[in-house]
């Protein structure tokens, strides 16, 4: 029985590794990609789920929590769905939605010290083109 569990799950950790490819980045101030330790202040992970779709985690070079979303391409110009910013602290900065890699609908901010702010509204693609 315990084989038989074993074998599954090692099964499923290499199915899953298989499919999910997972980069590292170190990031400068400026979230632009640099080779040294000394220089990055963010570390960012990409994981691959498929051909189209990249989950992107951004921490602080001390653990904490930055930005996570996902793009639909491998360069990341392309957010999609939601997107989560964290301050230094922990504190959620700010959450909402991108399509297309525009910032579309109302996004919730906060302060540092995670007083709500109001609300931003982005208007969607489509209504900016409509509207010219």
């Amino acid at each position: 029985m315990k084989t038989k569990l074993f074998t599954l799950i090692a099964l499923l950790v290499l199915t899953t590794s298989a499919f999910a490819q997972t980069t590292t980045q170190l990031l400068n101030a400026q979230l632009n990609i640099t080779k040294t330790k000394a220089t990055a202040k963010y570390i960012r992970t990409i994981t691959k789920v498929n051909e189209s779709l990249f989950e992107v985690k951004v921490n602080f070079q001390t653990g904490e929590l930055m930005m996570t979303g996902t793009y639909l391409d491998e360069a990341l110009t392309l957010a999609e769905g939601e997107f989560v910013y964290f301050f230094a602290n922990g504190i959620k900065e700010s959450q909402g939605l991108y399509a297309s890699g525009q910032r579309v609908g109302s996004w919730q901010r906060w302060n540092f010290d995670g007083a709500q702010k109001a609300d931003r509204y982005y208007q969607e693609p489509t209504a900016l083109l409509s509207a010219k």
